[in-house]
């Protein structure tokens, strides 16, 4: 029934990209602000979608690092942390001002390691493994209890041959290997 404004976000980040030891190791981090106006939010109220304005701020940072172990083996870390609160958000009678804006995680990162086995001719098997978690976040703007999703860790895992050419790769992989139940 009313019109929703235009969302406009400014966006202030600032960072660094780095190697070291003879770039056997790299580490990027980042440091950021949003500042959002209009910022469209849309809602399931019932059986009807919902749509309004929001005022909300997303500030963080951000860190990646990965090391080169041996010729054959990395280990990646990364790191996220994110605090995205509605600064004014009324709908109707519905005053969410400082909730956490839906789906944003606090916390975030990751482990990961790849490791190929050089075969004779020039082949390779590369094995890949990465363990990711996420800490709880709400589905809903209102952050009433039932829209909690609690935290959860993912593990993938792959193994991958490659041809000599690298022109044929074939794969066998598993998602979610813990068996993790979580929603989406």
């Amino acid at each position: 029934v009313t019109p929703l404004e235009p969302e406009n976000v400014t966006n202030y980040e600032v960072g660094v990209k780095s190697e070291w030891l003879n770039n056997r190791l790299r580490i990027n981090a980042s440091v950021f602000h949003m500042d959002y106006t209009n910022l469209q939010v849309f809602q399931l109220i019932g059986s009807l979608l919902v749509g309004g304005n929001a005022e909300a701020t997303s500030q963080g940072f951000e860190l990646d690092a990965a090391a080169l172990l041996t010729e054959n083996w990395i280990l990646g870390l990364t790191y996220g942390y994110l605090d995205a609160t509605y600064d004014t958000y009324v709908l109707g009678s519905n005053d969410w001002s400082g909730n956490r804006v839906p789906r944003s995680y606090e916390h975030s990162g990751s482990i990961n390691t790849t490791y190929t086995a050089n075969l004779s001719g020039g082949a390779a098997i590369v094995f890949s493994a990465v363990y990711s978690a996420k800490s709880d976040f709400y589905f809903d703007p209102s952050n009433h209890p039932g829209s909690l999703e609690d935290g959860f860790g993912l593990l993938d895992a792959s193994a991958t041959w490659r041809s000599v050419s690298n022109r044929w790769n074939v794969s066998l992989w598993g998602r979610n290997l813990a068996d993790e139940e979580y929603q989406t």
